[in-house]
């Protein structure tokens, strides 16, 4: 499903997600609202670009695998993440200033965020993790399952070392 309007209220967006509860996947894109209704339990992929208002999130359903969230300037807060999060991309929220917890499922973290100076624990089952964090001073243990590791634009991170497992990285 696929919202890509202005002017569509949480209302109306909440009546189009009750008339379609079978779907998979739902795209909101230029919402102008500050909260989205609460999403249905069959989801399990959510994407959202360029929600200007938005400022929070509802519940997460359970059956969440993949978040995008793009360009959403005011969003402050997000809920806790489910388990079954195996993909995660937050970048250019401004406002967000801390993450929930890290599902423990999750395989793929991608974040470009200027607000955030700290993240929080990182799940052992990480493969890929991609940071863009100017404020960021230090990394989490990174876990050994960590096979993809791209740090830019951590301008905290240098002269700091980063290990993953037995492996030692100088940042410069």
């Amino acid at each position: 499903m696929f919202c890509n309007s202005r002017s569509a209220s949480k209302e109306e967006l909440a009546l189009y997600l009750a008339a379609t509860p079978d779907d998979t996947t739902l795209l909101v894109q230029n919402y102008s609202q500050t909260e989205l209704p609460d999403l249905p339990d069959s989801l399990t992929s959510l994407r959202l670009y360029h929600c200007p208002s938005l400022t929070a999130l509802p519940k997460l359903p359970q059956s969440l695998n993949d978040l995008w969230i793009h360009n959403c300037p005011n969003l402050a807060k997000l809920p806790n993440f489910p388990s079954t999060l195996t993909f995660l991309l937050i970048a250019e929220c401004m406002a967000l200033g801390e993450l929930p917890a890290m599902a423990e499922g999750l395989k793929d973290l991608r974040l470009n965020l200027t607000g955030v100076t700290e993240l929080p624990a990182l799940p052992k089952s990480l493969m890929f993790l991609r940071v863009v964090l100017p404020g960021i001073k230090n990394l989490p243990e990174l876990p050994s399952t960590l096979e993809r590791l791209h740090l830019s634009g951590c301008s905290g991170l240098v002269g700091r070392n980063v290990q993953v497992g037995n492996l030692r990285i100088k940042i410069d």
